[in-house]
């Protein structure tokens, strides 16, 4: 996975982030690319809907080392996650054995 981060290129775009039954219960699709400013969006939602969290998640998934953020993945309680960036990669991650914890697969 790592030289697939590298061969990315600072250009590209995050166009899609989703998650399923993140916290157990809470599950989204966002399409960022359609924001009427280039390169902004903006997360708006409750306390506690999971705005940060999927950041955190987000930013684990495409950091390019095994370090704190992937064992944030791990103790973050969801089912899977994808990225779909603008050159057409989607990273994906999902638990494994359909538990909301602990290992998964990328």
């Amino acid at each position: 996975m790592q030289d697939t981060l590298f061969k990315i290129g600072k250009q590209q775009v995050i166009e899609n982030l989703s998650i399923q039954a993140l916290f157990g219960e809470h599950s989204y699709s966002i399409p960022l690319s359609r924001s009427p400013i280039p390169n902004l969006t903006i997360l708006y939602g409750r306390n506690g809907a999971g705005k940060t969290t999927l950041l955190r998640l987000a930013f684990g998934l495409l950091y390019p080392s095994a370090s704190d953020h992937k064992q944030y993945i791990a103790h973050t309680p969801f089912k899977a996650m994808s990225i779909k960036l603008s050159n057409g990669v989607t990273i994906k991650v999902q638990k494994d054995h359909g538990h909301l914890l602990g290992p998964f697969s990328i």
